[in-house]
């Protein structure tokens, strides 16, 4: 079997060599009449893959003005516009430029602004002056409008201006709905009442504290008034 298998390896690779000797002869024989061996197969080329269109970035949104006198200050394309111009479209914006106009006439500031419909004022002594501070509902209706405007005002006319007590809260009142009215908000008998109510209830405690005279002024808030409903 050993000698078998070497004999036919023996013949495989004698007719090997002969079939090279063949194809070396037939291309010395060619390479005489002037031809050449064929060349190599050209391998196609990969194709260039084209190239990818690149999204452009996305744009920004912009952004939202915080206030209304940031949304009329700066128009979105385009010189600035006058904000006192776009005040008087809405009435939120009508409000923000009453806080805006009446804290910065009388230097005041505010600790915090209130939910509901109270306020408070008071003034602090300092070395380089005095200092004015109130708290108060934000201006959105005109209840809250006209409590804002109240205690505004007791820096305007002054602590202890006007007395007795009760008499100075009349004035505040009186003094706020004044400034209503110039600017065109009508007070209306929300306001009325939320006035009748909180002088009434001064008078009440001037008379608790010893008020033996009630002044003219205030002679119509002697008696309370029935609530109809909630106001802002």
């Amino acid at each position: 079997m050993k000698r078998a298998a070497r004999r036919g390896g023996g013949l495989v690779g004698a007719i090997r060599d002969s079939i090279e000797a063949v194809q070396q002869t037939l291309w010395s024989l060619l390479g005489e009449r002037g031809e050449t061996a064929p060349a190599e197969p050209v391998r196609p080329q990969p194709r260039s893959q084209p190239p990818q269109a690149t999204r452009p970035p996305a744009a920004k949104r912009p952004r939202r003005p915080r206030s209304t006198s940031e949304a009329a200050g700066v128009a979105a394309s385009g010189p600035p516009v006058a904000v006192a111009v776009a005040r008087g479209t809405t009435a939120a914006a009508r409000y923000e430029a009453i806080v805006e106009e009446m804290l910065s006439a009388h230097s005041i500031r505010v600790r915090r602004w209130r939910r509901g419909t109270t306020g408070v004022a008071w003034e602090i002594a300092r070395r380089g002056g005095v200092q004015r501070w109130i708290e108060a509902p934000y201006p959105k209706g005109p209840v809250s409008c006209a409590v804002f405007l109240h205690e505004i005002a007791h820096h305007a006319i002054g602590f202890n201006a006007v007395s007795p007590r009760c008499l100075e809260e009349h004035a505040a009142w009186v003094w706020a709905l004044a400034r209503m009215r110039e600017r065109g908000i009508e007070p209306g008998p929300s306001v009325e009442r939320r006035m009748h109510e909180a002088l009434h209830y001064a008078l009440a405690k001037a008379l608790r504290r010893g008020l033996r005279r009630i002044p003219a002024e205030l002679e119509p808030y002697r008696t309370p008034l029935r609530k109809t409903g909630a106001t802002r």
